[in-house]
């Protein structure tokens, strides 16, 4: 099991270095010297790639956290269900059960 997870951990690294790879891959037109007007085109193309780089990294943070939720469920539910030191959460409501659960609490 433990094998596997090494090796999703390494495709995906793989995956990401191919993809993030210096690729040689230019989107911009020539525009002429002393204009400053991009082409509608070039701003679209580069905004969707932006975009679903995003959507790449929400979808992997998103499975990532899944993941730990999945795994580690069972081992919150019973740290939730322990009380520390045996407390039970209740207030006192008289002043003689305030100081005994006082002394109780603060035995060495």
């Amino acid at each position: 099991m433990k094998n596997n997870y090494k090796k999703i951990i390494r495709n995906i690294a793989l995956c990401l270095l191919i993809l993030l790879a210096d690729t040689g891959l230019c989107l911009a037109e020539p525009v002429a010297v002393g204009s400053s007007v991009v082409p509608i085109k070039t701003v679209m193309i580069k905004f969707g790639i932006t975009m679903g780089s995003v959507l790449l990294s929400l979808i992997i943070i998103w499975s990532v956290l899944y993941s730990f939720k999945k795994y580690t469920a069972d081992s919150i539910k019973e740290y939730n269900k322990k009380a520390l030191y045996g407390d039970n959460f209740r207030t006192p409501t008289s002043m003689d059960d305030a100081i005994v659960s006082f002394i109780n609490k603060n035995r060495l």
